[in-house]
């Protein structure tokens, strides 16, 4: 299976392109772009963004990098925000099953917190369910 532009994946669904600007803590701006990712290409890098930020949390468990799900493009989608230079510095993945879906393995890396990165995971996921026809669950509970 070739490998797709972020670009393409959104087109695929009928979305569009994202990008944003947030304000960084030392007053300048940083750019970012927001995109579904797949695994096959992006998994390693996702896969070290979630190792780096659970250690850090010390929410270390078995397999919180990756498990049999994330490669499983038939139960799930990748969402990631890039910086500038294309560097995956947030994630999230929806996954589902039988009609319903959940956002899960939230992943920010701890110098983009707090700057919007999660609300646009979310929104590009939310798109991707609402598109794909499963109903997205976001009790706390998941």
């Amino acid at each position: 299976m070739s490998a797709q532009n972020p670009t393409d994946l959104q087109q695929d669904y009928g979305l569009p392109s994202r990008r944003g600007q947030v304000a960084s803590r030392v007053g300048k701006g940083d750019e970012y772009y927001v995109s579904l990712a797949r695994w096959d290409r992006d998994g390693d890098s996702i896969a070290r963004l979630r190792l780096r930020v659970f250690s850090a949390m010390g929410a270390l468990t078995p397999h919180c990098e990756s498990d049999e799900i994330d490669a499983d493009e038939n139960h799930c989608r990748h969402a990631v925000v890039r910086d500038r230079d294309g560097v995956i510095v947030a994630s999230a993945r929806l996954e589902w099953q039988d009609g319903s879906a959940k956002v899960s393995r939230v992943t920010i890396r701890d110098d983009w917190r707090g700057r919007g990165t999660r609300a646009a995971l979310l929104v590009l996921l939310n798109d991707v369910a609402q598109v794909t026809g499963v109903v997205l669950d976001l009790s706390p509970n998941h």
